[in-house]
């Protein structure tokens, strides 16, 4: 059983009103548009490739909608990234949903992860588990889309 959502926050580009859906999948499209000249590219498909075929995870990181539990965090990234940063809630309250610890994403990207280092970082990013050397930064992925009910 999955544990309640919160309240959650969304980065976007400036633009949408409060009332809008934002769809699932933008990421994931943004990422294929991009290709391989994205840094962050080989990361995320390996990441997807291991949990389709290693994890019971229903929620793809390139198909899903990123919603983050912290507002401080959501609205600092967006801060960094150029972007409005909105309150959400899944259009689909009984959709698949999974939360995450981001760091992981980042973790398995640095410089000097072995293989190992890799396929540890990415099994514990789908197992749920926190990154115990930082603050904890929590995403959902949640398979619908999203509705705008705020502001941040």
């Amino acid at each position: 059983m999955r544990a309640p959502i919160p309240r959650l926050w969304h980065m976007r580009p400036v633009g949408p009103k409060i009332g809008d859906i934002i769809p699932p999948g933008t990421s994931g499209d943004e990422l294929s548009i991009e290709g391989a000249r994205s840094p962050i590219f080989f990361r995320e498909y390996l990441t997807e490739a291991f949990r389709a075929t290693e994890t019971r995870s229903p929620v793809s990181r390139l198909s899903c909608t990123f919603c983050f539990e912290s507002r401080e965090i959501a609205k600092c990234l967006a801060a960094d990234a150029g972007k409005a940063c909105f309150e959400v809630v899944p259009v689909d309250q009984t959709g698949c949903a999974s939360r995450h610890d981001s760091n992981w994403i980042t973790w398995i990207g640095e410089p000097g992860r072995s293989v190992a280092d890799v396929v540890r970082g990415i099994d514990n990013y789908w197992d749920e588990l926190p990154l115990n050397d930082r603050a904890s930064i929590w995403e959902w992925l949640i398979s619908c889309g999203l509705k705008i009910i705020s502001e941040a």
